[in-house]
């Protein structure tokens, strides 16, 4: 057996499973504060309010909230823990006008499967990720 990291729907999501960026926009405040592509984040927060469940649609109604107050966004990048403070900004992701920071979000988690299938698995999650627009459980946030 061998570990796959595959995205996985919230349905179907085991408390393994990490929120991963997976899409930075260009010109967007996260792709300014050099937020890296592959950062499992751990904590996103404002003021005293913090996100408790980390999942692509609990993550995106936090930012999208009324209030455009700086954002709290603490990571892994590789063995690293940093935090980034982002303010979200409109007309960030087209067809949009909600408030968002500029990334795309995916519950990812590793899946044990025989070599064969795994490399099977891995080529198709590769496609997924580069066609993310057809599957359902990617946010833009």
């Amino acid at each position: 057996m061998i570990g796959v990291p595959t995205a996985v729907e919230e349905a179907t999501v085991s408390t393994d499973a990490e929120l991963v960026v997976t899409e930075v926009l260009a010109d967007s405040p996260a792709a300014e504060a050099g937020f890296p592509i592959g950062a499992v984040i751990t904590a996103v927060a404002r003021d005293d309010e913090e996100v408790t469940t980390l999942n692509p649609a609990a993550v995106t109604e936090f930012i999208q909230a009324p209030e455009s107050e700086p954002i709290l966004i603490t990571y892994q990048d590789g063995e690293e823990s940093k935090t980034l403070t982002l303010t979200p900004e409109t007309n960030i992701v087209s067809d949009q006008t909600a408030p968002a920071i500029g990334v795309r979000l995916s519950l990812i988690e590793t899946i044990a499967l025989p070599l064969h299938q795994a490399l099977y698995q891995a080529t198709v999650e590769l496609l997924v990720l580069r066609c993310y627009h057809s599957r359902s459980y990617y946010f833009d946030c």
